[in-house]
């Protein structure tokens, strides 16, 4: 056993320890808080073209997506014709 004088300055420092632990555990659940509310602003920024500067030459995101519809449609078109093109040849 260690004289009672060692003890006690072994349970101050444990003390103090504990002490430092539990508030670092309350800044890192804090930090963790404030972090879900800046993802959740940073893609509402995001989503808005609010994160960098915008491109005036840019097209809307709509005319992009009309475009990419008008691709889809073709390459499903594309793909029925070479169907029919296979099932011809393999008819003959």
């Amino acid at each position: 056993m260690a004289p009672v004088e060692e003890q006690r300055e072994i349970a101050r420092l444990l003390n103090e320890y504990f002490s430092w632990i539990t508030s670092a555990e309350r800044a890192l659940a804090s930090a963790l808080g404030s972090q879900e509310s800046l993802d959740q602003a940073t893609l509402a920024k995001a989503f808005r073209g609010e994160l960098v500067p915008q491109d005036p030459n840019d097209l809307p995101a709509s005319v992009l997506l009309e475009r990419i519809q008008a691709a889809k449609e073709q390459g499903s078109n594309d793909r029925t014709a070479r169907g029919r093109q296979r099932r011809a040849r393999q008819e003959k």
